[in-house]
């Protein structure tokens, strides 16, 4: 016979079949199952708030909660982010039980940060500053604790580096999410937030810039004074750092002066006399030979952020000097890909006088970055370079010898790999270098075509001209048995992007579209569709007509299309 506490035990509710499908969807592995599971758990519940009593309803959120709860403190990382997502994907539902979810989904997020898993922290510190956005009579007691909790987390010597990383992330949640609410915790941030700027992590050094950088934006919008004093104790803090001998001291610091360098409201503020052009740019390049790679690499990064400054300034006293740097790193192999970025940058600063003398220089560098050996790997970052070359002075005779050559083995060594930094660089050089644009059309268009079809490219109209059977009858074709289908359906995605990113004007790609792209609308990746959907809408519709599709600021094909 039942006891008694048995039988007076309230019966478990049943979720609806939808609930139970997102429910179990959330659990996949793959994060495009979790986001419709997240639209798919909010409409059930908006569902159920419209159609069941107040009481089932409570009944019902309460067994909901403690679904996602197992989910929560699942030892499977992939579950436990499911359960992040689920909550996620309630904190805006309006119904009667809105103002339990901060405090319930805070507690269960607390289970969360910290963890052992960064993914899963990143995500859980969104929720929560998804949470404080969400509003409501709760939300300041909630960020006041969450505050405190995340600046206890900094200033413990006890803690983890799981405990500081936690803390850093929720605090820049808080600072995007309730920005009010935040600058109230300033004084204490500010003291507290450099013991993640100076960890020996370098994951938690630039998690704390981040969340350093949301304060700076909150500090920009208050008035003259209340900015003049916050900025100039971050700046001091930061110099005074540069006096110590520790890697991630000086990493951490260098990396604060570029966030300070990067807020205009800074540069309008009453600085100190160490943050004047002349003095940063001392200070910065006293690190340029430093024995750790990672404090090169941010004396490199911070050149260009420098030389906005005063540009006129920096052309006239520094650009020589940061140009042969440069080409020195390059020249011995250090730090290629960001010194490239770097160099693009300075280039349009210098201006064509100052390269003239290292154009040779740049020419050979620049080809040895995109021609990959077993030593060497591709460096994509090069073209971008090139492309600033060709920008800067298109006119000139060398520019207009090397470039044919440059674009032919930008494309040979990309193998496919069309990603949109490349493809912006064929952009900037066939506006800057007209004569040029045809050619990098057709050998744009054959790339793309091996990637999709492994053909090369057949202008419609050729006498040769014919229709491409599907790759797979039957089957999907960025599909790919093996270990390689996440690279293939990748490389579809960006010859997909790339057909509608490049100004392919006097084209006629309609026979293209409908023989190859549009077989990828019927793909089994969801990402693959859209992409294909969003190409073929780019290419058959003209700027204005309806369903035109608006993927960035793009030249249109052939307007008789």
């Amino acid at each position: 016979m039942a006891s008694k506490s048995e039988s007076t035990a309230p019966a478990r509710v049943q979720l609806s079949h939808g609930a139970e499908r997102a429910l179990s969807d959330l659990r996949s592995r793959r994060e495009h199952v979790k986001r419709k599971a997240m639209q798919d758990l909010r409409g059930a519940v908006e569902m159920e708030a419209r159609q069941m009593s107040r009481e089932n309803f409570s009944s019902f959120i309460t067994e909901l909660n403690r679904r996602i709860f197992d989910l929560v403190k699942s030892e499977e990382p992939h579950e436990k982010l499911g359960g992040i997502f689920a909550m996620d994907a309630l904190v805006d539902v309006e119904c009667e039980e809105s103002p339990t979810f901060i405090t319930r989904f805070a507690n269960y997020l607390r289970l969360i940060l910290p963890c052992n898993n960064v993914a899963t922290m990143i995500m859980a510190s969104k929720v929560l500053g998804h949470l404080a956005q969400a509003g409501g009579t709760l939300t300041a007691d909630f960020v006041e604790f969450e505050m405190k909790r995340a600046l206890e987390g900094l200033n413990s010597e006890k803690r983890s580096e799981h405990h500081r990383l936690a803390a850093v992330l929720v605090c820049k949640e808080l600072a995007v999410n309730a920005p009010t609410l935040f600058f109230m915790h300033v004084p204490a941030y500010i003291k507290a937030i450099w013991t993640g700027i100076h960890d020996s992590k370098q994951l938690i050094r630039e998690a704390a810039i981040e969340s350093l950088r949301a304060s700076l934006h909150i500090i920009a919008q208050r008035d003259m004074s209340v900015r003049n004093k916050w900025f100039f104790i971050v700046f001091e803090e930061a110099q005074r750092g540069l006096r110590f001998e520790a890697v991630e001291v000086i990493h951490g610091s260098l990396l604060v002066i570029g966030e300070l360098l990067l807020l205009q409201q800074v540069m309008e503020s009453q600085m100190p006399e160490g943050f004047k052009l002349e003095k940063i740019n001392m200070t910065v390049m006293r690190y340029c030979d430093h024995r750790d790679a990672l404090v090169r690499k941010t004396v490199i990064g911070l050149l260009p952020v420098i030389a906005s400054i005063d540009c006129d300034t920096f052309r006239a006293n520094f650009a020589a000097d940061a140009l042969a740097y440069l080409i020195s790193s390059l020249k011995k192999g250090n730090e290629r890909a960001v010194t490239f970025l770097s160099l693009s940058a300075l280039l349009h600063i210098a201006g064509p006088q100052l390269v003239e003398a290292h154009r040779q220089d740049l020419f050979v560098l620049v080809l040895d970055g995109i021609t990959p050996t077993p030593r060497k790997p591709l460096v994509l970052e090069a073209a971008t370079c090139i492309a600033s070359l060709a920008a800067l002075d298109p006119t000139n005779v060398q520019v207009q010898e090397a470039m044919p050559e440059l674009i032919e083995q930008m494309l040979a060594a990309c193998e496919g790999n069309l990603t949109p930094s490349l493809i912006a660089a064929l952009s900037e050089i066939a506006r800057s270098m007209p004569l040029l644009h045809p050619d990098i059309q057709m050998k744009l268009l054959d790339s793309i075509s091996f990637t999709l079809q492994r053909t090369p490219y057949q202008p419609s109209g050729t006498p040769n001209y014919r229709r491409i059977a599907p790759l797979v009858r039957g089957g999907t074709p960025s599909a790919s048995a093996g270990p390689n289908a996440k690279g293939r359906e990748a490389a579809v995605i960006q010859a997909l992007f790339a057909l509608a990113e490049f100004d392919f004007s006097g084209n006629q790609l309609c026979e293209f579209v409908e023989d190859c792209v549009s077989l990828f609308l019927d793909d089994s990746s969801p990402q693959v569709r859209l992409t294909a959907a969003k190409t073929c809408s780019r290419l058959l519709l003209r700027p204005g007509d309806a369903g035109y599709c608006q993927l960035s600021p793009l030249l249109y094909v052939n307007p008789h299309l």
